[in-house]
Parts: structure tokens; C-alpha cells; sequence
């Protein structure tokens, strides 16, 4: 009888803790429905690439101090879930909301004590703003979701730098220009690269895109994505990029009639098709409505970069001026990171960043003003590229030495997206192989 009694306790006491516990999951899904509710009724302004326009935006002290309540509300609830009873999908949705909570928190007291001490609501640039440092170190951490140090950022881009003029050097002899640097920057830098028909362009773009999706399956489980268009950037610049994504539409820049040959496959690589158009597409399936309400750029764009990377297996850079292309771009996206952290956190003037930009860039000066003012207006953004791409890469690096041989690059594409936008931190500390 004894005997019974005990397995009846145990019983009832295993129950009770396993209802308690799923009672404690459902207390953060609703915890996670009642904070989307009640952000948006805040009607909190989205964050903009533009630093002024985010300044222009900071609200009045009252508003900020409810925004501050409601943040430091919902942290409390989260604090009463024990975050090691949640499902691995929970994990996730559990540590984006306390991601999202920090930062906001952190946003706050900056604008609360910029309101406070200062009547000004446009600044030169962000290096001039009061506690510039701080303000420098929110921007990392809203743009690549990780807090890297500046000093840190600017190594890594110079290291970089170094070892894509490596490759650079490598191209170059190959294609007979071995300390020939001179004749080597002329020969890019002619006509012969330029595609100057529109139709002619476009042909070879439908191709391109043709050849990624017959080549999915050599990296990706899933193939069946939607399809993409491509078109013009109507009334484009000499300012505007050259290319772009939105609402699946690959969009690139014919502006002058001219456009780069050098530039077609990285280009759609990143824009389209396995960049931006395919993970888009993955996360509109796997996205939890907690996830689609943020976006993290340092996740977004590092795949998209990292992408770049895998273009042989998709059949393209069988030219080695396309390969050059890649690379041309990775030295603008690298050169750009000690570039940021000059203009936005040390002070360089313009001309410095330009000098540091012709000393591994001198077949490039027409963008060099462009990416410079896009700096000083959108800082940090540039980083997410560079950053976001290294924690992929680092990641891939560690399963594959993990795995050896039962490593799957098909597996683990579909890990990196199956819970699709996150905070870079957030995907490696939570990552499986």
C-alpha cells in the first residue's frame, strides 16, 4: 500500500511539474501577443538608415518615459519565465524579446539625455553629437545586432583589406599584369567592360538568374522559391547602388547607359538569387510573427555577402573577370569598415577618409565621395555586410570541423534560415550543426 502511495505521489508531483511548465510556455506566448499590441499602439517611429532623420524623430520627455515603462514592463514579465523549460522555438522568441527590450532601453536613455541637455536636432555628423561614443556603440548594436568594438571593427576591415589585395594580386598575374599596376587599372577601367545596351543587359541577367536556380539543389534542400523579376531602377542616379531588392524584384542600375560586366554575378548572387530574394522567401515560411516584427541587417545582409562566396557552386565566376568583380566589391564593403569607424567615431574629415580610400582603391574614385556621405548619413549601416558574413562564416567553419566529413552544406544553409531573421548573437549562441 505503501509502495502505491509512493508511485501516486510521484506521479502527481511529475504531472504537476510538467503542467506547470507548459502553463509557463503559454505565459510567453501571450506575453510575446500583448507586447506586439501594445508596441504598436505606442506608435514608436520606425529606425531610419538616416541618423538626422532618427534624431528628428525623438519624441518629447513624457513620451519617452512611458516608452522606458512599458520596455522595463515587459522585461519584468520576461524575468518570471524560466527560460529552461521553453521549446528551442521559444528559445529564440524568448531571447529576440529580451534583445529588443535592452536595446530599446538603451536607445531611451540616450534620447532621454539628448533631449535634456541639448536643444539641437541636426548634427554633421554622428562623431559631433554629445556622447558621441555611446551613441557610436548603439549604432553597432542596432546594425549588427552585436557589440563589437570599434577598435575591433577597424582591424578586422583592414585585415580584410590585406587579404583581398592578395586575391587582387592573384587575378592579376593570371591575367599577364604582374607588376604591371598601372596598365593593369587602365585595362579595367575601359570600355570594353561596359555593357551599353539595355536589352543586351538584361539577357544577360535572365541568364544568370536561369543558371542559379539550376544550380540550387548543389547547396540548398529547398529549391522551390518564388519566382523573381528583374528590372531598372527607374529614374536612378549616379548616386544610387548598383542594384537592389524589394517585394520580389531584382532592380539594377543602368544609369549612363553603362554598366559593369564585372558586376553581373556577385550582383545577383547578393540581390536576388541565393542572396536576399531566397532568404526572404525562406523566412516568409519559417518566421515566427514575433520575428517579422524586427529587422536585424547584420543577419540579412551578412548572408547575402557570405553568399558572394559560394558563386562557383552555382556555376558562376568562370570568368576571372567576374571573380575580380566579387572581389572589387568586397575590397568597397571592406574598405568601408575603418572608413565608418574614422568618420563616425574619430573624427576623420572627409579628405582623410577619401586618402585611406585611394591607398587600396585607385581604380575606383568615381563612388569614393558616394560611400563616403553614405557613411556620415547612414553610419554603421555599411558594417552589417562585413560582420554579418563573418559570423556565418565562422559558424560554418566550426560545424565543419565538428562534423568533418558528415558535414552538409545543404543542412546547414537550412539551420541558418529555418528561424529566419535574428540577431547575430542570438543565431550563434543558439546555433546547432
Amino acid at each position: 500500500m505503501k509502495i502505491l502511495f509512493l508511485i501516486f505521489a510521484i506521479l502527481t508531483c511529475s504531472f504537476s511539474s510538467h503542467s506547470q511548465s507548459t502553463q509557463k510556455r503559454d505565459d510567453l506566448t501571450v506575453i510575446i501577443e500583448e507586447f506586439l499590441v501594445e508596441m504598436k499602439g505606442l506608435k514608436i517611429p520606425e529606425f531610419d538608415l538616416s541618423f538626422q532623420e532618427n534624431l528628428k524623430r525623438i519624441p518629447n520627455l513624457e513620451n519617452i518615459n512611458n516608452q522606458a515603462v512599458f520596455f522595463e514592463k515587459y522585461f519584468s514579465k520576461l524575468q518570471s519565465i524560466d527560460r529552461n523549460i521553453l521549446t528551442r522555438d521559444q528559445v529564440y522568441q524568448y531571447d529576440v524579446l529580451a534583445f529588443e527590450i535592452r536595446l530599446n532601453l538603451e536607445r531611451l536613455a540616450l534620447e532621454k539625455q539628448l533631449k535634456e541637455n541639448s536643444t539641437q536636432d541636426s548634427y554633421d555628423g554622428l562623431f559631433h553629437l554629445p556622447n558621441s561614443k555611446q551613441w557610436y556603440a548603439f549604432y553597432i548594436k542596432k546594425w549588427t545586432s552585436t557589440e563589437i568594438s570599434p577598435e575591433d571593427v577597424f582591424d578586422y576591415g583592414v585585415g580584410e583589406v590585406n587579404r583581398i589585395v592578395a586575391e587582387y594580386r592573384n587575378i592579376q598575374e593570371k591575367l599577364g599584369y604582374k607588376n604591371k599596376d598601372e596598365a593593369f587599372y587602365a585595362h579595367l577601367n575601359s570600355p570594353s567592360f561596359l555593357i551599353t545596351k539595355e536589352p543586351e543587359l538584361l539577357k544577360k541577367f535572365q541568364a544568370t538568374r536561369k543558371l542559379a536556380q539550376k544550380n540550387l539543389k548543389e547547396i540548398f534542400e529547398t529549391t522551390n522559391i518564388p519566382s523573381i523579376a528583374i528590372k531598372p531602377i527607374l529614374n536612378s542616379t549616379k548616386d544610387s547602388p548598383p542594384g537592389y531588392y524589394t517585394e520580389n524584384t531584382f532592380y539594377y542600375n543602368f544609369f549612363g547607359d553603362k554598366f559593369s560586366e564585372r558586376n553581373i554575378d556577385w550582383l545577383y548572387i547578393h540581390e536576388a538569387v541565393p542572396g536576399h530574394h531566397y532568404e526572404t522567401s525562406i523566412s516568409n515560411i519559417n518566421q515566427f510573427p514575433l520575428l517579422k516584427r524586427f529587422f536585424y541587417s547584420g543577419y540579412s545582409e551578412g548572408w547575402a555577402a557570405y553568399m558572394e562566396n559560394l558563386g562557383k557552386d552555382l556555376g558562376f565566376y568562370q570568368d576571372p573577370y567576374q571573380q575580380l568583380g566579387k572581389w572589387e566589391w568586397d575590397m568597397v564593403r571592406s574598405v568601408r569598415l575603418p572608413m565608418d569607424v574614422g568618420l563616425n567615431y574619430l573624427g576623420w574629415t572627409k579628405q582623410q577618409a577619401l586618402d585611406f580610400w585611394k591607398k587600396y582603391i585607385p581604380n575606383q574614385d568615381s563612388i569614393a565621395m558616394r560611400e563616403i556621405d553614405r557613411i556620415i548619413r547612414w553610419p554603421v549601416q555599411v558594417m552589417s555586410y562585413k560582420l554579418g558574413e563573418r559570423a556565418i562564416l565562422k559558424l560554418k567553419n566550426d560545424c565543419q570541423k565538428k562534423l568533418g566529413p558528415r558535414f552538409n552544406v545543404r543542412k546547414f544553409h537550412s539551420n541558418i534560415l529555418k528561424n529566419g531573421n535574428l540577431p547575430l548573437p542570438i543565431l550563434e549562441n543558439n546555433f546547432s550543426c
